[in-house]
């Protein structure tokens, strides 16, 4: 697999979101089943992958860094013609611009 583009992500910590940026050209068409947020488990730390596909391939991808395992949980996915919100559910003492602003 090819390393796809980084996604423009903006972390708003305070509201438990991150906010990714689909304001070019190649991501204007992209619908909601487009924006995949995966939490890969893996023993004492979890990491959280974000991809935008189109025709199957992933065209921006953005991989958090190692948190504490069950630290963060997928809450929802919302889509408007500008960005793509991300919903988690965290730990009071997890803050998310320490495993996502890389």
């Amino acid at each position: 697999m090819a390393d796809a583009p980084p996604a423009n992500c903006g972390v708003q910590d305070a509201d438990k979101k991150l906010v990714y940026d689909r304001a070019a050209d190649d991501l204007k068409d992209l619908k909601k089943k487009d924006f995949q947020f995966t939490i890969n488990s893996g023993g004492a730390q979890d990491t959280a992958t974000f991809e935008m596909v189109k025709n199957g391939e992933v065209i921006r991808r953005h991989q958090s860094s190692p948190y504490p395992a069950g630290a963060l949980k997928l809450d929802s996915i919302s889509v408007n013609a500008d960005s793509c919100v991300v919903k988690l559910k965290k730990l009071k003492d997890i803050n998310l611009n320490d495993y996502f602003c890389n």
